[in-house]
């Protein structure tokens, strides 16, 4: 398990050819990310159609950050490996965005539950959506 997490060659290659400018590039993203969040909570809060299908518009908001992410790289005239898409390693991203998914989950849940939240029955799951 400890192997398929460790940086390869490539990767290591990779981080030796950033520097400043790469850095401040890298936060500009992760404002631009906090900007289209913020604006899906403040949308969340406001509009009822957005409340009662914050699934489905959290789903077009992903789909546009990951589109914005893609269009940043290309801008910069980089290829997709700079953000860890490597030619024949997808599924290892797939499994490690998978397992990074769950402890996303589960820590989300467990802080529900914390706050006093409280499970629904498996069969009522289906109705809440």
């Amino acid at each position: 398990m400890i192997k398929v997490l460790q940086a390869n060659k490539e990767y290591e290659s990779n981080i030796k050819q950033y520097g400043k400018r790469d850095g401040i590039s890298a936060i500009i993203l992760f404002l631009v990310f906090i900007l289209i969040y913020s604006i899906l909570a403040v949308l969340n809060n406001k509009n009822d159609f957005i409340k009662s299908n914050i699934l489905l518009i959290g789903c077009i908001f992903n789909v546009l950050i990951t589109v914005i992410t893609i269009l940043f790289v290309k801008m910069r005239k980089e290829k997709l490996d700079s953000i860890g898409l490597y030619n024949g390693k997808w599924k290892i991203s797939c499994i490690a965005g998978f397992i990074l998914a769950c402890i996303f989950l589960f820590n989300n849940c467990i802080s529900h539950l914390i706050g006093g939240a409280r499970l629904i029955d498996i069969k009522h799951i289906i109705y809440v959506y």
